[in-house]
């Protein structure tokens, strides 16, 4: 089996959410976490206007795929297709229209650094 080469995979379902998703990213991007252990996994689930590679540019520093499905299918569907994609050790999952704290990396690895976690659910406010 390969090694991973991030330590966390983060994926966001997005449906017509542009500007919170931008806002989303630039959340991430101040992760206290160096980015290079990261990356983002944005899947758009069949936007009526796609996103584009020039909607992540400016987030250029950051470890960035963006997937496309033709027609939408849910969020469970974009995070499985998401899934597939991820090259890290650790699964997260966020919403495009969520803003994670600067920390929510850092506090998921030291959460799965405690012996017997399989998984880590967090507080949405």
């Amino acid at each position: 089996m390969k090694a991973p080469i991030y330590k966390f995979s983060i994926i966001i379902p997005c449906y017509n959410r542009p500007e919170s998703l931008e806002q989303c990213l630039k959340c991430l991007a101040q992760q206290t976490v160096p980015s290079k252990d990261y990356e983002i996994i944005i899947v758009d689930d069949g936007s009526k206007v796609p996103l584009e590679d020039t909607d992540i540019d400016s987030f250029s520093r950051l470890n960035i795929k963006l997937l496309r499905q033709e027609t939408a299918r849910g969020p469970s569907a974009a995070r499985n297709r998401g899934i597939s994609a991820a090259e890290g050790e650790i699964i997260c999952f966020t919403d495009s229209d969520c803003e994670p704290e600067p920390d929510w990396l850092e506090q998921v690895g030291i959460s799965f650094d405690s012996e017997n976690v399989d998984y880590v659910g967090g507080a949405t406010n």
